[in-house]
């Protein structure tokens, strides 16, 4: 009877302290958000090849995929949202994807993006 409880015991975790300083959670979602932020970015100037390399918005994309993975980390998108953006066929397609995101995610989203391109809310 008493194995029986400890090994109860054990399989619940023992009810010891839990490990407050383990791994960041967050630090997973990264590679996730970056082929996301990779893919939407793909998405918003697909034939810009046609530039020249000084004329290419590069600051403009670099700045524009920084904030992607910023709102995605921090803001702790689920699987289904970044699946979903990643996925995406279109631009236009990604309106399917915003369901996936709380209404406070989205707000975040746009503001960043406002910023980004200067836009004032």
């Amino acid at each position: 009877m008493r194995a029986l409880a400890l090994v109860m015991l054990a399989a619940c975790g023992g009810g010891g302290t839990p490990d407050v300083a383990g791994p960041d959670p967050t630090a997973q979602l990264k590679p996730d958000c970056e082929r996301m932020a990779d893919h939407l970015v793909s998405l918003m100037a697909p034939g810009r090849a046609d530039l020249p390399a000084a004329e290419q918005p590069t600051e403009l994309v670099d700045e524009i995929t920084r904030a992607l993975i910023k709102r995605c980390v921090a803001d702790v998108w689920t699987v289904d949202a970044r699946t979903c953006f990643g996925k995406a066929a279109s631009l236009e397609a990604t309106d399917a994807c915003a369901p996936f995101l709380t209404v406070p995610q989205r707000d975040a989203m746009n503001a960043d993006m406002a910023a980004v391109l200067g836009e004032k809310s």
